[in-house]
């Protein structure tokens, strides 16, 4: 069954000061979705690589003055897609090219204490 995410606006009120806490520890991650496959990069003999970046954030509201609560943790994969080259290898004029190809985010992961937020 999923569940509507609530706007900060509607559950903590306007004008609330947040903090966002971000890592990129496998550890941090792993504790909060078991099973994530670790950050990588690879490069194939071709020139074409692939990266991909596991990102754990946590988003804490202060409800009141000086009292914190964690409201969300979320967990996002982002992949970069490219090619490496060198240009000019024949000749003096050698460059180093990185050509991007595509950028994704292949998974988001919202949680509300244990409980994962879905979006409808």
């Amino acid at each position: 069954m999923g569940m509507a995410i609530p706007s900060f606006k509607e559950e903590y009120g306007e004008g609330k000061p947040l903090d966002i806490i971000s890592t990129i520890s496998h550890k941090e991650i792993d504790d909060i979705v078991e099973g994530i496959a670790p950050s990588g990069f690879t490069l194939d003999s071709k020139g074409n690589f692939k990266i991909n970046l596991n990102i754990a954030s946590q988003v804490i509201v202060e409800k009141k003055t000086g009292k914190w609560e964690n409201s969300r943790k979320l967990v996002m994969t982002i992949g970069m897609k490219g090619k490496i080259f060198i240009s000019d290898a024949e000749f003096d004029n050698k460059t180093l090219v990185v050509y991007p190809r595509g950028l994704e985010l292949s998974t988001l992961k919202i949680f509300k204490g244990d409980e994962e937020q879905f979006l409808e």
